[in-house]
């Protein structure tokens, strides 16, 4: 028995700590993938292998009820739950987020992971904003599901896959976009209190974008910090820049629909000078962003929490873009928008057993 999945990295297009405010975002899932394949031991154990790592771990049953009760007992309603369980779990923290899903899946939803070896693998960059722990996490939860012939209900195995992402971010609010945008592929937007919460978008003409790599990156739960200080020193200020976020977000998805990648590149230029001046720019981000414009990008920003990481640009002529910017000191890339998202792996798995 071999069992496979893959979900794709993410970018944040537009929205960007807006969201937390309750406005839209866009999100976009890109050509870089993590792959989770599961093979049959014919033993109890679960074996994960985190193979970018060169770590392999074991875990027994008991290991992963111990694991589900703990998260049982403490809940995740809390920044100091969540840690609070990283802390008392025993257990590796690379390892961890994987772990949880897998006892969740086990425990909660009766799914068969005993005899299982799991191997992790990604080529998404880590700690560049581009999701590279919410694709693992979704890959492995989607692979786990199929390899022990379930199929649970779309809200709870996400929120399954979240579970992982809040465990690696210390944060309970982590992980819906990423996860969301990983699992369907493709353009997903998102908003708070929207029924659906995060929706993909059908949309065929789809431009390539360029990922510039600044260094270093805070972590989001800093430059969330930054901005929530902001707005508890001057509300005002920093409301009415989250607003303009909102409203570029907005402009920018409706572009995007229409085919209108200038208006979508002003809309990016927006959403990053008004979130530079929230704070949560880095010399890094604007001096690649300002390259980025010279060369000839019709719009370039800081993509997901800020303070270093990716800043992402997008132009009428993406070769040429590329071309000037790998003039700089920056590792350039360019992305095309994957509309395989994890969940095409579910429905294969569907297929397969009807046939």
């Amino acid at each position: 028995m071999s069992v496979s999945a893959k979900a794709p990295g993410v970018l944040k297009l537009l929205g960007e700590h807006a969201v937390v405010y309750d406005y839209l975002a866009v999100a976009v899932a890109v050509d870089r993938f993590a792959t989770t394949e599961i093979t049959s031991t014919y033993g109890s154990d679960l074996i994960i292998s985190l193979d970018d790592l060169n770590k392999s771990f074991t875990f027994t049953r008991e290991d992963l009820l111990r694991i589900y009760n703990k998260y049982r007992e403490i809940g995740f309603k809390s920044t100091e739950a969540v840690l609070r369980f990283r802390e008392e779990s025993g257990i590796p923290q690379d390892v961890l987020p994987f772990v949880l899903i897998a006892a969740r899946l086990a425990y909660q939803y009766d799914v068969n992971v005993a005899g299982m070896h799991a191997h992790i693998r990604s080529d998404i960059p880590i700690g560049k904003g581009l999701a590279s722990s919410a694709a693992c996490s979704t890959s492995f939860a989607i692979s786990l599901e199929r390899a022990g012939k379930a199929m649970l209900p779309e809200s709870d195995i996400l929120d399954v896959a979240i579970d992982g992402e809040r465990v690696t971010h210390g944060n309970p609010g982590a992980g819906r976009i990423d996860v969301s945008t990983s699992y369907y592929g493709g353009v997903v937007s998102v908003q708070k209190g929207r029924t659906p919460f995060a929706r993909k978008e059908e949309i065929s003409n789809l431009p390539d974008i360029i990922v510039i790599d600044t260094g270093p990156k805070k972590s989001t739960a800093e430059t969330v910090g930054i901005i929530s200080k902001r707005r508890a020193v001057d509300p005002d200020y920093a409301n009415q820049r989250l607003a303009e976020i909102g409203r570029a977000s907005v402009e920018g998805l409706a572009a995007l629909q229409e085919g209108k990648f200038d208006t979508l590149g002003s809309c990016m230029n927006t959403c990053q000078h008004m979130l530079a001046e929230l704070g949560v720019s880095s010399d890094g981000l604007d001096i690649a962003i300002h390259r980025a414009r010279e060369a000839g990008a019709s719009g370039a920003k800081l993509s997901g929490g800020g303070g270093g990481g990716a800043a992402i640009a997008i132009g009428p002529d993406p070769k040429m873009l590329m071309e000037k910017l790998g003039q700089s000191k920056f590792n350039v890339s360019t992305y095309e928008i994957s509309n395989i998202g994890a969940m095409h792996f579910r429905y294969e798995k569907n297929k397969a057993k009807s046939v």
